[in-house]
């Protein structure tokens, strides 16, 4: 079963992207392009690329501190001095 996900789940992926693109390029659907609707979404792409950058950095260095506290002698080998 894990097998069967592990294909599907990439092609059903494919399809869909496939299968929408024709609609979102369609002439005849009205478009959304007022200026403040196109700030609302510039602010939360840049708001979501800013929280991922931010955990990006986090985690690592936590995981740094993490594994300081418990082995104090490693301090001297780390990058973090």
């Amino acid at each position: 079963m894990r097998r069967v996900t592990r294909i599907l789940a990439p092609l059903a992926t494919f399809a869909v992207a496939v299968l929408s693109s024709a609609a979102a390029f369609a002439s005849d659907v009205p478009r959304l392009t007022s200026p403040g609707l196109l700030g609302i979404g510039a602010a939360l792409a840049i708001g979501l690329a800013a929280i991922g950058g931010a955990l990006g950095q986090a985690v690592p260095a936590a995981s740094a501190l993490d594994g300081i506290a418990r082995n104090p002698q490693a301090w001297a080998r780390s990058s973090l001095r």
